[in-house]
């Protein structure tokens, strides 16, 4: 008989694997966070649906709409997973203080994980001789207990909630704990998310606008896109890209033994091998850093494929240079009509038609995923975010 431990593990990582499977690949402010998780836990994604496996397996009544009460506060299951992840950047549910900055207080200092280095975050300017911070592979799957005062929700504190949440004695412990796992997994949803964000994986820390303001602009005000669509649910289903479910069979690592980790990080990219990374077997921060850029970036590239800090893509300025990732071409801005100046992304990985914009006659480039051209182009990141955060779900 399958002992109550496996069952718990094996439990947990059917949710957060299928959690993880169908987020799509943007990164993303906490509300964007909140609302992505409420999409993936409320939605049918890749055969898999929450609400039916709660039901089925773990006798909610109500699936995802069943109530559970911790500190006096009733939210329903969708809701919780929805919290988690907007309180991973925000655990207190408000911005934090000037003090809140300083190493080791920040829970978003450990949302970066650089594929190339298997480091996280680097800020000279914030942690001075404190040096890097651990990679979000490392954070996620701390021990119980060890993620410190802004709260425990690594996975091993999520299987321990699951696990008192199951053995306890009274409904009042069983509801809280339960609420405590599914704001757990929300969390662990936000730091895959993340890894769909190409300051995430490339280590550029971030204050100003930047892809992560682009999304939630989109996410939560609307603009000429979303009104086509109508709703951050359209932007998200454009064509979500699930992953190999053989990459969560064994951890390939050694940050991690747990298979769930392959969603951050398969070991397959190492800075010369692009053309892999538009498989699906592949972490997502892997994908990240081979086929998109940041605005801090851009450039840091070698002299020759596989050389330098971060290899791909190739941002050379020239279309007869044929060692770059990308080719200019005019086409009309969708906002004025008024042609402007555009970069494709033709090799080196994933092929996008709208990469980079021009402004300014050249002189300032900026990723065309903070423009509409981009979003009207299908948005390749959020369709793997949307694909990979739900295999969290089911595992």
């Amino acid at each position: 008989m399958m002992s109550l431990l496996r069952l718990i593990r094996l439990t947990i990582f059917v949710i957060i694997a299928f959690v993880l499977f169908a987020s799509p690949s943007y990164a993303l402010h906490g509300e964007t966070h909140k609302l992505l998780n409420i999409y993936i836990a409320q939605n049918k994604l890749n055969g898999f649906k929450l609400d039916t496996y709660l039901k089925d397996v773990l006798q909610f009544q109500e699936g995802v709409n069943e109530e559970l009460i911790l500190d006096g506060n009733p939210e329903e299951v969708f809701e919780w997973i929805g919290l988690g992840g907007e309180r991973e950047d925000d655990p207190w549910g408000k911005w934090y203080r000037k003090e809140h900055y300083l190493p080791g207080f920040g829970r978003f200092y450990r949302h970066f994980h650089n594929p190339l280095t298997d480091n996280g975050l680097w800020d000279p300017d914030i942690i001075n001789e404190y040096g890097w911070f651990d990679s979000s592979i490392i954070w996620a799957f701390e021990p119980a207990g060890e993620q410190g005062f802004t709260g425990n929700y690594s996975w091993y504190d999520v299987e321990t909630y699951f696990y008192n949440a199951l053995t306890a004695e009274n409904e009042f412990d069983r509801q809280a704990y339960f609420a405590r796992m599914f704001r757990g997994l929300g969390q662990l949803m936000h730091l895959v998310q993340d890894l769909s964000v190409p300051e995430h994986v490339r280590d550029d820390g971030h204050i100003f606008y930047d892809y992560e303001s682009w999304v939630n602009k989109i996410g939560t005000r609307g603009n000429i896109y979303l009104r086509n669509c109508m709703d951050l649910q359209g932007f998200i289903s454009l064509s979500i890209v699930f992953l190999d479910p053989e990459l969560l069979e064994a951890s390939m690592h050694q940050l991690s033994h747990i298979p769930v980790a392959n969603l951050f990080d398969t070991n397959t990219y190492n800075g010369s091998n692009p053309d892999d990374t538009v498989d699906k077997s592949v972490g997502l921060s892997e994908y990240t850093n081979a086929n998109f850029i940041s605005p801090d970036t851009m450039s840091k590239f070698g002299t020759a494929p596989g050389t330098g800090d971060l290899p791909y893509p190739r941002v050379i300025f020239d279309n007869d240079d044929e060692t770059s990732s990308i080719y200019r071409f005019d086409a009309p801005d969708p906002s004025d009509g008024e042609t402007s100046k555009y970069y494709s992304k033709i090799r080196h990985g994933e092929h996008v038609q709208y990469f980079l914009r021009a402004y300014l006659l050249i002189s300032w480039m900026r990723p065309a995923s903070m423009h509409l051209k981009r979003a009207r182009n299908g948005g390749k990141t959020p369709s793997r975010t949307t694909g990979y955060t739900p295999t969290m779900r089911k595992n």
